[in-house]
């Protein structure tokens, strides 16, 4: 599976060949037959079509928070801002890692992104009781919106994550251009 990775150019796979350590070979044999080619371009290619495609998906998601937000629908704007963030996670971990993750807790996404930045959890999680208590709400705003009928969002919540998500969204954009 590595090696066919390895053949499609997958950058996760590519920058770990590359530039990672062997700790452990079951045979004490180096892999030295791989031979990957440098494809910078198409490289830039993928990447700029992958960062555009997300941040189309996002900026659809977070338009649909500010409709939500706009008509009272303070649940529906949670849902819609928590794909916000983890959209953004995803996105930033491709950009910086090369690496497809499928989770969508957003503290593991967020931890993940600690491997290249620390920017991205400090817009949430600077250390003080708001702040996790904020964080905190639009975790659990993903599956208490959808499966619990008596969630109900508080209007000043919303309106205070609606903003730091604003922030995140900027803060996203940014580091991923700097890729």
């Amino acid at each position: 599976m590595v090696l066919d990775e390895l053949e499609k150019r997958n950058k996760f796979f590519t920058n770990i060949y590359q530039k990672g350590i062997l700790l452990y070979s079951s045979d004490a044999i180096q892999p030295t037959d791989v031979h990957i080619l440098d494809s910078a371009t198409s490289s830039f290619l993928i990447d700029t079509n992958h960062l555009d495609h997300r941040l189309s998906l996002i900026e659809g998601f977070l338009s649909g928070a500010r409709e939500c937000l706009s008509n009272l629908k303070y649940n529906a704007c949670l849902f819609m801002l928590h794909q916000v963030v983890e959209q953004c996670c995803l996105t930033l971990i491709r950009a910086h890692l090369g690496y497809r993750s499928d989770i969508h807790n957003l503290r593991r996404l967020l931890q993940l992104c600690c491997c290249f930045s620390a920017e991205p959890i400090k817009v949430f999680l600077s250390g003080t009781r708001e702040d996790d208590r904020l964080f905190n709400i639009l975790l659990k705003s993903y599956s208490k919106t959808r499966y619990c009928d008596e969630f109900l969002a508080s209007k000043d919540y919303v309106h205070l994550l609606y903003q730091r998500i604003e922030r995140f969204l900027a803060l996203t954009k940014s580091m991923c251009n700097g890729r």
